[in-house]
């Protein structure tokens, strides 16, 4: 995939896992509450018109009283005729008789459409009926402005709604931006994956997260350990061969690759002896996980000194043993020192079955199951109790490519080519 894709989706995975959620419950939030709100608003205006019809027509019947008590057809006149000018909504008034003889009449034209209601109320003088109060009300009017009310509301609706979605896309975007940034100045590289920016994260920082769990350093005696002894088989041979300053340079490299595998992989350095290294890797109460620790560390420092060899015959051949160190909190120190230094003595030894760039490992540490720790090997008939590596597994190899390619981000000083000229 080329740069300008992946920049174009750079951004596209936490904006979409944002926004895609929210969308969708401002969509389910419309087709559930907005149907609602319409027929709650529709029976409010038809309740709120029919209180207002029937207070309105009391009202003029109240008006009515006294000038139909005088036979005053002028006063109803003006009666009517102010309802109709002065009150909204009001389309027509009249006053009849208790003979039903319309007495007056407002001016207002009649209604053109058939959403108007009629109301009535009748006029008593002294108990007696007197005639009634007639007035017809504007339905359409009070609908259109529930309607107007709605739509207010769903402008209002989709107006936040869109805010939401764009402060979220900035949110998303920002977050996305930040993730890159991250992931562009870590040192392992994976495949892109247009999932979203976390993924990717993880992908590039699993290969890192090899570290054990934190132990206290005053009872490293207390816990069980395994031990790895690397040896440089050919070091005298390259010291009579090469000249003092590219022996130097070799040892100089072999010891950055060292140093920086030892610290990813989380190991102890002990003094070393018969020209070998010996790396203590603590279990933590997870063997496993210290064993697969101790053969990618040897792994990688073997993948990274032949790598690093500028041509065949000048560079370190390697070699190594591994086995557990028990260690009893019981002992004095003394012993314990002891029981330590034969078990490197017992690892020197091994390392001398081993052929270049093998790996023995104490059987015992294995399981019967070659795919449980991702640790393939082969039993040895000729050697007691050892096994030869022979791979990792599928998972296990990729997490070392990753491994290695930030071993290589940390020493990029080892591109140098090594000095030429040999010891004459």
């Amino acid at each position: 995939m080329t740069n300008s894709l992946r920049d174009k989706y750079s951004t596209f995975g936490i904006q979409q896992k944002l926004l895609a959620p929210i969308i969708g419950f401002c969509l389910i939030a419309g087709l559930l509450l907005l149907p609602a709100m319409w027929f709650y608003l529709d029976r409010l205006g038809h309740q709120q018109s029919e209180r207002l019809g029937h207070i309105l027509v009391t009202q003029l019947a109240e008006q009515a009283w006294q000038p139909l008590l005088h036979q005053d057809t002028i006063s109803l006149q003006v009666v009517v005729n102010n309802m109709v000018r002065n009150t909204d909504y009001v389309l027509r008034a009249a006053i009849f008789d208790v003979e039903n003889q319309l007495q007056a009449q407002s001016s207002s034209a009649q209604p053109q459409t058939d959403k108007h209601n009629n109301y009535q109320h009748s006029i008593a003088l002294e108990n007696k009926a007197a005639g009634h109060a007639e007035l017809t009300l504007d339905v359409a009017h009070i609908e259109e402005d529930v309607a107007t009310l709605f739509w207010s509301l769903l402008f209002t609706w989709l107006l936040l709604s869109a805010l939401l979605c764009i402060a979220l896309g900035m949110v998303g975007g920002n977050i996305s931006r930040r993730l890159s940034n991250i992931i562009a100045g870590l040192p392992t590289q994976s495949a892109p994956i247009l999932d979203d920016e976390i993924a990717q994260l993880e992908a590039n920082i699993k290969p890192l997260l090899v570290k054990p769990q934190t132990r206290d350093e005053s009872d490293d005696e207390d816990r069980t350990s395994l031990t790895l002894t690397i040896c440089c088989e050919n070091i005298q041979r390259l010291q009579a061969q090469l000249t003092q300053e590219n022996f130097r340079h070799l040892l100089r490299d072999f010891e950055a690759v060292a140093d920086c595998t030892i610290k990813l992989f989380a190991a102890t350095r002990l003094p070393g002896s018969q020209n070998c290294m010996h790396l203590r890797f603590y279990c933590e109460g997870d063997k496993d996980n210290a064993l697969l620790r101790a053969v990618s560390c040897y792994t990688a420092i073997s993948d990274m000194v032949r790598a690093s060899a500028p041509r065949k015959g000048t560079g370190l051949t390697l070699c190594a043993a591994l086995r557990a160190t028990d260690q009893h909190p019981e002992d004095s120190q003394f012993l314990q020192d002891q029981q330590h230094e034969l078990t490197l003595q017992k690892l020197v030894k091994t390392t001398a079955f081993a052929d270049p760039w093998q790996l023995l490992i104490q059987a015992s540490l294995l399981d019967d199951s070659e795919t449980e720790n991702g640790i393939l090997y082969e039993l040895l008939l000729n050697v007691e109790d050892q096994a030869l590596f022979t791979a990792l597994g599928t998972e296990q190899q990729a997490s070392l490519a990753g491994q290695l390619h930030y071993i290589r981000s940390q020493l990029p000083e080892l591109a140098t080519p090594l000095i030429s000229g040999v010891a004459s």
